[in-house]
């Protein structure tokens, strides 16, 4: 055997054996891996569009609205971000960011006052004759007697089986006879 025929032989068996295995794990390679990697880089220049110019510092200066819209933030950012579920209105509390944000000296509105709750009322009987009374919460009772703190009794309707009481607010409640 010659020299020739063993660097053929040598030829033919990397050609026909390790040069598929080669190009079948290159293969994989590339798509277990996404593809041939590439990469470039560009020095940014005065022509690209997405250059940012740098600011020196001496060229940065604030204006009065600025700097109101700066102290306005940092009145809202000290705020909690969720209300608290324990204040009737957001205008009521002291710390919340509308009640600093008024002129000083004026104060936010005040709640409307909650309306008075009716006394527990047991009306039994109604009696109508030379002076018309009722029997409220075991009492006998005539129109201008008061009922409870704040309340009085104003009509009494024999008719409808019914009382009507009165706060010292105005409010009027009615109360049926019940048989």
């Amino acid at each position: 055997m010659k020299i020739t025929d063993s660097f053929r032989s040598g030829t033919a068996l990397a050609v026909q054996v390790v040069l598929p295995a080669v190009m079948v794990f290159g293969a994989r390679a590339l798509i277990l891996n996404g593809g041939p990697a590439s990469a470039s880089a560009s020095q940014a220049g005065a022509n690209d569009p997405v250059a940012i110019p740098e600011v020196a510092p001496e060229d940065f200066s604030l204006t009065p609205t600025d700097t109101r819209q700066i102290e306005d933030a940092k009145l809202i950012a000290d705020q909690p971000i969720a209300r608290d579920p324990f204040v009737s209105s957001f205008l009521t509390s002291e710390d919340s960011a509308v009640a600093k944000l008024l002129p000083i000296g004026v104060e936010p509105p005040a709640p409307p006052p909650a309306a008075p709750k009716a006394p527990a009322i047991r009306l039994s009987s109604i009696i109508s004759g030379r002076k018309t009374v009722a029997v409220v919460n075991d009492r006998v009772s005539k129109v201008g007697d008061k009922i409870d703190d704040d309340w009085k009794l104003i009509e009494i309707n024999t008719a409808a089986n019914s009382i009507t009481i009165e706060h010292t607010t105005g409010l009027q409640e009615t109360f049926k006879l019940v048989r």
